[in-house]
């Protein structure tokens, strides 16, 4: 919609009721693309977004405009923006 995809290498999501958890589906794209988790970028908006870059050992970036407000999102990340 906003014309943004051009600017990553994939973008992994889910719209199912499946059981696979936002950790698998990072590991299996780090495994498949063989990428070193540190070069990775995680992007959220909430703080179990910061808990889930944790377990898959990626940066993280968590974005204030989204389900969280700063102040929560500050306390559980470095980066925090709006």
């Amino acid at each position: 919609y906003y014309g943004i995809a051009p600017f990553f290498s994939d973008i992994i999501g889910t719209h199912t009721i499946h059981a696979i958890s936002k950790v698998e589906y990072g590991k299996q794209w780090i495994q498949k693309r063989n990428l070193d988790p540190q070069e990775c970028l995680f992007i959220g908006d909430t703080d179990h977004d910061k808990d889930t870059a944790d377990a898959m050992n990626v940066n993280c970036i968590l974005f204030s405009n989204g389900h969280q407000s700063e102040e929560v999102l500050k306390k559980k990340n470095k980066v925090v923006i709006s």
